[in-house]
């Protein structure tokens, strides 16, 4: 993969958290309008029940009937349920059942939630599903130009009806109204005494006075359930373009672009999001002070809010559901299975924690415990694409292409406007060497997606598949396509470069770097620094050496205007490089002479996608500053361990290990040395025999030679080149096998990595991998591992649990690669990610 050097990603936390969090709303003041509105109250109808007055009360509102016969109404049914959610939720005495999980509850029990007629025996066994005391049910009549809503309340042990109300008015100009009306009665009849002065806002106040606001918001909520975000949008953009203050819809929209991936439109939004901040409900707040943390990467504020709801509510389905996504976002696999197993015996019919669960345990390497969890989400939404596109997936990591093709067309055949599933089918024939199909899919796929990122991703992978069938002018015209639609890409600016160059044009292959380089910088001076592009502007002077004081210059002023304290930590790391690419040693000590020792785990720490192709091959270029005072660098790297170890940070606590054996190692001081190397658990690098590079077409499941036979003295032809095993010397001491710098030209090739492990006894361990890009393992002539999925390499990114015998242990491991740097990570640990003492690694060549 072509690295994108600096990019920090962290995977985007579902927001189900404020589906469950309306037992927190504040306190709000409630004022009935009762003009043109006749009430009736059917007490002869009303079995008397009373319920013994209580805290709290936990209530579901379901899906309104339309008798209006009237399809223009059709609306109501969600959006009358939507509104009374919306203003009874601001009650600290109600518990209210989100609509996403009405939807969720209705589609177990085979309850389309546009059925005109829900009886009281299907609510009743609603309630029962999602554990609440009462449920609202309703309908709306009309009768020449009056509009009726009526609602029966139901009591669901028992059986019966607690109160039946209605109200009448002129139309739907007073339906808010109406509804609000409604909303007081009922509160009434729940006999929640201590709610008679709580304040309550009508409901116009909470959200919106606009009534195609409303119709529109709603449609935009349903679309968002079916996961059709694109049709989504559109909704909510009509929805806050007839009221610019409808705070709930631009929530929505700005989750909407995130998911496609529309981040200039996304960040307009919260801009207006932020404006409206002092309008917000305190649930709003709550979800504002999320996104805040997200932008500043504080996954530690994250981590507080959802570990306080979950020590309040440990038994609350989303509550483990959202910190089992939480840890899944950052690598945590063992960890996010924990919570989200928890969240399937609380509830087993919970989709979303199925389809995760799934994921989590194919990225430990157990695809029948994944499959069989795919395969029970697949049970209970057997109409909706994500799982079969999920089942998919799995299966084509697994190598099985067969399934994962009929898994991708099943999906696609449900819903064509499902875009995963198309690129995920393209994925597949990439892998299979049919370039040629891949492209048809591709191409087609780009007809489905929305402007902006994720079309020019499009584009980029387009070109990529020109490339590689030999169409050059054609790649560079998609890559260009791709650029003008998001300049923040230098890995495609650098393809460019290198098709020019392939063509023998070295002035235009520099111009393009050049043009994209002031491009970019323009952009990023329009926005005065809010985006976190500048990763890219300074990809350019650290490889390429363009324009070093301009970038200076701006990496210095974004340093100094910042408020974001991971900012300003990243900028100063890419400005450091920066200085020691031109050996200006002075200015990056005077660059973090104020900061603390601990500030470069700061920054790591909380982040999933740390490979050797982004910030950690930058930290062994950083050491080199403490080779002219050893000292100073022993100290700061035994400090780093120390805050690692506390913050339970093993990947770094790694590294930071690493790169002190480095030192020592530079002043022969063997003995430390060997210590901190044998507490990580990685073989010395010189002791890999490698062999490459193979062609990889379909590489993934073609056997090459040494799948079949080590023969270490054999010479192979391949890619009209021959190649032999040889020591792995790449130049670096730092734990990564970067095959690119040793077979000198890794695109679309396979390399192989051989080892030997000494075991005094038979014993079980941890092997951890982390793979650019897909993988498979052997022990001892056996296959336990395989991962077939584009990514950069990762410490630890995959944790596969094995016997060692008494003895030699044969390890041979194969690394797929399609374009970009290639390589892999390989440690041996007992099962808290530490090294085995009396383990020995040996040379192939000494044991062959």
């Amino acid at each position: 993969m072509k690295p994108r050097y600096i990019q920090i990603i962290i995977i985007l936390l579902l927001l189900i958290f404020f589906s469950s969090c309306n037992q927190d709303s504040s306190n709000r003041k409630i004022k009935l309008s009762e003009e043109g509105i006749t009430t009736r109250t059917d007490d002869q109808m009303t079995t008397t029940i009373y319920l013994e007055p209580k805290e709290r009360r936990s209530i579901a509102v379901l899906f309104f009937e339309n008798k209006t016969g009237d399809q223009n109404l059709q609306w109501l049914q969600k959006g009358l349920t939507e509104m009374f959610i919306r203003s009874l939720s601001q009650s600290q005495y109600l518990s209210i059942l989100s609509t996403d999980r009405l939807v969720e509850v209705m589609n177990r029990l085979k309850t389309s939630d546009q059925n005109q007629n829900i009886d009281l025996d299907i609510a009743a066994v609603v309630a029962r599903e999602a554990n609440v005391e009462a449920v609202l049910v309703g309908n709306i009549t009309m009768e020449g130009d009056s509009l009726k809503i009526g609602v029966k309340l139901k009591e669901p042990n028992e059986g019966k009806i607690l109160r039946e109300e209605s109200v009448e008015g002129p139309g739907l100009e007073k339906i808010l109204t109406m509804v609000d009306e409604l909303t007081s009665r009922i509160r009434q009849d729940l006999q929640l005494t201590l709610d008679m002065n709580e304040p309550i806002k009508p409901l116009s106040e909470l959200a919106t006075n606009s009534l195609e606001a409303w119709r529109f918001y709603t449609n935009g909520v349903d679309l968002m359930n079916q996961f059709l975000y694109q049709d989504a949008i559109q909704q909510f953009e009509k929805s806050v373009e007839l009221d610019s203050m409808f705070l709930s819809a631009y929530l929505k929209l700005r989750e909407g672009y995130i998911l496609e991936q529309i981040p200039d439109k996304a960040r307009v939004t919260y801009n207006k999001i932020m404006s409206l901040k002092p309008y917000a409900s305190e649930d709003e707040l709550i979800e504002i002070e999320l996104i805040e943390a997200r932008r500043n990467n504080d996954v530690k504020k994250m981590m507080t809010l959802y570990e306080k709801w979950l020590n309040k509510n440990p038994e609350d389905r989303d509550a483990n559901y959202a910190q089992g996504v939480l840890y899944y976002g950052l690598n945590n696999h063992p960890k996010s299975i924990e919570f989200l197993k928890k969240t399937v015996e609380i509830d087993p019919k919970h989709k979303l924690a199925l389809n995760q669960l799934g994921y989590g345990y194919a990225l430990m390497g157990d695809y029948e415990k994944a499959i069989q969890t795919i395969e029970k989400y697949r049970e209970i939404a057997k109409q909706e694409s994500n799982p079969y596109d999920s089942q998919g997936e799995i299966y084509l990591w697994m190598g099985d292409y067969k399934n994962a093709e009929k898994n991708f067309k099943k999906a696609i055949d449900i819903n064509d406007r499902f875009n995963p599933g198309w690129e995920h089918l393209s994925t597949l024939y990439i892998a299979k060497g049919d370039y040629k199909k891949a492209l048809e899919i591709t191409t087609r796929y780009l007809e489905n997606v929305s402007e902006g990122i994720l079309e020019a991703n499009v584009y980029a992978r387009i070109g990529l598949l020109n490339w590689r069938i030999g169409r050059l002018e054609q790649a560079i015209d998609n890559f260009q396509k791709s650029l003008d639609i998001n300049q923040n890409q230098y890995w495609v600016s650098k393809q460019i470069h290198q098709l020019h160059l392939l063509k023998g044009d070295t002035t235009t292959a520099k111009q393009v770097l050049e043009k994209n380089y002031l491009r970019l910088a323009d952009k990023l001076k329009s926005e005065q620094g809010s985006d976190n592009n500048y990763y890219s502007l300074a990809n350019y002077s650290i490889w390429d050496s363009l324009y070093v004081e301009n970038t200076i210059a701006f990496l210095k002023a974004l340093i100094n205007k910042t408020k974001n304290p991971s900012f300003i930590i990243r900028a100063k790391f890419s400005l450091s490089l920066i200085y020691l690419k031109n050996n200006m040693y002075e200015e990056v000590n005077a660059l973090w002479a104020d900061s603390k020792p601990n500030d470069l785990v700061t920054l790591f720490k909380d982040v999933r996608n740390l490979s050797f192709t982004n910030l950690w091959s930058f930290y062994s270029v950083f050491n080199e500053l403490f080779y002219r005072n050893f000292e100073a660098g022993i100290e700061h790297y035994k400090q780093n361990i120390k805050t690692a170890v506390k913050s339970e940070v093993i990947l770094f606590e790694v590294g930071f290990r690493m790169l002190l054996s480095d030192l020592y190692l530079k002043q022969k001081d063997f003995k430390n040395r060997e210590l901190q190397h044998k507490l990580t658990g990685i073989p010395e690098e010189e002791k890999w025999l490698v062999i490459g590079p193979f062609d990889n077409k379909d590489g993934f499941r073609k056997r090459f030679p040494p799948e079949k036979r080590i023969r270490l003295l054999k010479t192979y032809k391949s890619k009209q080149r021959k190649i032999n095993w040889q020591h792995a010397n790449d130049g670096t001491n730092d734990g990564f096998i970067y095959l690119s710098k040793i077979f000198d030209d890794t695109k679309w090739t396979v390399g192989y990595g051989l080892i030997y492990a000494e075991s005094p006894n038979e014993q079980d361990v941890q092997i951890r991998l982390g793979t650019d890009e897909a993988g498979k393992l052997w022990i001892n002539n056996k296959e336990v591992w395989r991962f077939n999925r584009r990514r950069p390499a990762v410490i630890d990114d995959n944790t596969i649990k094995v016997t060692l015998k008494k003895g030699v242990n044969k390890i041979l491991i194969k690394v797929c690669n399609q374009v970009g740097d290639s390589g892999f990570y390989f440690r041996i640990t007992d099962e808290n990610g530490k090294g085995i003492e009396n383990l020995k690694y040996h040379a192939a060549d000494k044991i062959e």
